[in-house]
């Protein structure tokens, strides 16, 4: 097993929140505080742009939101 073969799970999902909260920053002003449309569109973004795993993509997206929000 070559280091190009290994992929770090925590570490792809670390950099995938990191993106989802980018994202985040950048469109915040476009929404209401607590609008969960800003929540959707996240997750759309990290599944769309990035070619996140659907199933992760709302996880990802609901803990970039709540480290936003601290």
């Amino acid at each position: 097993m070559t280091q190009l073969d290994y992929i770090d799970a925590t570490d792809y999902r670390t950099r995938m929140q990191g993106c989802a909260q980018a994202f985040i920053e950048q469109h915040q002003a476009e929404h209401l505080s607590g609008d969960p449309q800003l929540f959707e569109r996240t997750c759309l973004h990290l599944v769309h742009a990035l070619e996140v795993p659907l199933f992760m993509a709302p996880r990802l997206a609901h803990l970039a939101l709540s480290q936003h929000t601290q």
